[in-house]
């Protein structure tokens, strides 16, 4: 048996050298008919007609190509027949008892990948075989390695700002406190003394038993200087996308903000009060990293990781990368190139420091979702379709 995946679904399929077609027993969800058919013989000499599904996009080993497979359910199992093995450049041995099925190995420039238009991804994280898994976020932080911690001014003039924090109930500082306590475990939060202050809250998540820790930085953000840029329409940015891409990958990098090193005399201004719901200890904490609310967070984070990927542009000069603050889009011709390319951005932003969300990632697909536009390949005005919300 051999394990194939076909329109993005594992079967394990049977090598049958006596099958002049290779066949499914089930129809994959994107596997509608191409109006043909053929006439097959079973094994008791009954002859059946069987429809062609259109051509899916397949996995067998490391080779990727597309085929078109007969539909049988009457198969009890997925068939390896001549068609795909020729197709393959299979070559079938056998190995004392054990019948042998060697693939040459393909470059991926070999193949020519073309995706239809409602064709589903054919690759996964787990297809991601040349990655480091550093770069996924399953716990360990993020951390900026070659960004110099930032520095934070006050306008001219201006000074402390204090700041009395809201009444919190103990619910709300129990559901704070594991989110505390692991952000001072990564040691993004420090105990310290400060003549600023601004307030916390605890906004409770959808799950109704997690919270989310927020800061009303408004009073800082009004007494610092900042930079306020023009922020691009996401539309107009996504006009860079080439009408030849047929493949697209979406990265969304977690905690973003918090990979970056915040200046040991800035910290101060970001100060808070907390008081465990449990021993009733009260400190003030600091952030050593950018704070999320903090008015140039975007700018300051969105500029870091630009300088982190000069080098990696300049040595793919044609590979269509579309930032936007702390999302990525990579748009690329075909699946291998796509592929490809997806697999060095994401080693780059690992051994840059930088954490990659497992759940929000959309690996090599022929549509994905980037700022909340629908993108696929078709004409520039089609291609940008903003979702309904």
């Amino acid at each position: 048996m051999v394990t194939i995946r076909v329109s993005g679904k594992n079967y394990e399929a049977l090598v049958d050298t006596g099958a002049t077609f290779s066949m499914l027993p089930e129809k994959p969800p994107s596997g509608e008919g191409n109006g043909k058919y053929v006439t097959v013989e079973g094994i008791e000499g009954k002859q059946s007609k069987l429809p062609i599904c259109r051509p899916l996009l397949t996995k067998v080993g490391n080779n990727l190509l597309e085929h078109a497979f007969v539909y049988s359910p009457a198969c009890p199992v997925a068939l390896l027949g001549r068609d795909l093995l020729t197709k393959l450049q299979a070559e079938i041995f056998f190995r004392g008892d054990q019948m042998v099925v060697q693939l040459p190995v393909k470059q991926g420039s070999n193949y020519q990948m073309v995706l239809l238009k409602d064709e589903s991804s054919v690759v996964g994280i787990k297809d991601l075989e040349n990655v480091n898994p550093q770069v996924w976020a399953d716990g360990t932080p993020a951390r900026a390695k070659h960004v110099m911690p930032v520095r934070i001014y006050l306008k001219e003039g201006e000074g402390p700002i204090c700041v009395k924090q809201y009444t919190l109930n103990r619910q709300t500082r129990r559901g704070l406190k594991r989110l505390i306590e692991k952000f001072k475990g990564y040691g993004w939060l420090v105990e310290g003394s400060s003549p600023f202050n601004t307030p916390i809250l605890g906004v409770p998540k959808a799950d109704g038993t997690s919270y989310r820790l927020v800061q009303d930085l408004r009073a800082v953000n009004q007494k610092v200087l900042a930079d306020y840029p023009v922020v691009p329409n996401p539309h107009a940015i996504l006009t860079q996308v080439p009408l030849n891409a047929k493949i697209f990958s979406v990265l969304d990098l977690r905690d973003a903000f918090f990979s970056i090193p915040l200046h040991e005399d800035s910290q101060k201004l970001f100060a808070f009060e907390w008081e465990d719901p449990d021993t009733h200890h009260k400190s003030q904490l600091m952030w050593t990293v950018l704070p999320q609310g903090f008015v140039s967070a975007p700018h300051i984070f969105g500029i870091s990781l630009q300088k982190d990927l000069e080098d990696w542009k300049q040595v793919h000069p044609n590979v269509t990368l579309i930032q936007y603050v702390d999302d990525l889009l990579i748009a690329r011709p075909s699946l291998t190139k796509g592929k490809e390319a997806t697999e060095s951005l994401l080693n780059t932003l690992g051994e840059r420091g930088y954490k990659v969300s497992r759940e929000k990632a959309q690996i090599c697909q022929s549509k994905v979702t980037f700022l909340g536009y629908e993108i696929s390949k078709g004409a520039q005005a089609l291609r940008i379709k903003k979702k309904a919300s």
